[in-house]
């Protein structure tokens, strides 16, 4: 498992493509990453309602 990831800037999608490219990553972090942006979601939707950002 190579740390290609410090080379480039932290951009969250360009990771998340890279992780689900790597086949031995694939399975264990596809869960990891729909808990973490179904959580982001949550978050973000229940922020929106209670502040009416629109």
């Amino acid at each position: 498992m190579s740390q290609q990831n410090e080379e480039k800037p932290l951009n969250s999608e360009s990771l998340i493509c890279d992780l689900i490219e790597d086949e031995t990553l694939k399975t264990e972090m596809l869960n990891d990453i729909i808990c973490i942006v179904s959580a982001l979601n949550y978050s973000h939707f229940k922020i929106d309602s209670k502040e009416q950002v629109y």
